[in-house]
């Protein structure tokens, strides 16, 4: 699979991923048809324009425990979320369900990110601040398959904040963003 491109069901980029800009997510939105005719697979994807935080940001102690709760919780597999909040600063953490329930990769349910995202920007105008997921097995550091599928994912330009349970009693959290196979770590800033 080219990385940089989508792994919508037919293989064909909607016609919407060339007019995305940064800051937008292409989200699935169901079966259609296009001038009558039933679209290869069983969805499609349409861009959608929701408020992500692209420069750095910070969170609470409070906020980093419960995502390290989160991850001891689901190990053996991986955990998968979201931090969502205002100006930089995060102010919730919303646990999503792990579709893939690998200790080896996290998949998020789609439906179920836009239901939250769209809630908390009715609710508050609250914007997407990070993504985070756990590994079990080896360090806070994006996997090989974490900057394959980076460009892929439905928010490309977001930060990403790993949760590493090698030492389960000390997990260590790192943040990262990931741009064009590129990943470079960015500072946690713990208030």
């Amino acid at each position: 699979m080219n990385p940089r491109q989508p792994p919508w069901k037919g293989g064909a980029l909607p016609l919407s991923y060339s007019r995305r800009r940064k800051g937008d997510a292409i989200v699935p939105c169901g079966p259609c048809s296009v001038d009558g005719r039933r679209l290869q697979g069983d969805s499609h994807f349409i861009l959608k324009r929701y408020r992500i935080l692209t420069k750095m940001f910070s969170i609470s102690y409070k906020h980093r425990q419960i995502i390290i709760e989160h991850a001891l919780e689901e190990d053996p597999n991986e955990c998968c979320g979201i931090l969502v909040g205002k100006n930089g600063a995060v102010e919730k953490v919303r646990r999503m369900t792990n579709t893939a329930a690998s200790p080896y990769r996290y998949d998020m349910d789609p439906s179920e990110l836009m239901r939250i995202l769209d809630s908390e920007y009715e609710e508050s105008e609250s914007e997407l601040v990070a993504i985070y997921h756990s590994h079990t097995h080896s360090q806070a550091y994006p996997s090989d398959t974490d900057v394959r599928l980076a460009p892929t994912s439905f928010f490309p330009d977001a930060f990403y904040i790993l949760v590493s349970l090698l030492d389960k009693e000390n997990p260590d959290v790192r943040s990262f963003r990931i741009e064009d196979g590129i990943v470079r770590e960015e500072e946690l800033v713990l208030e």
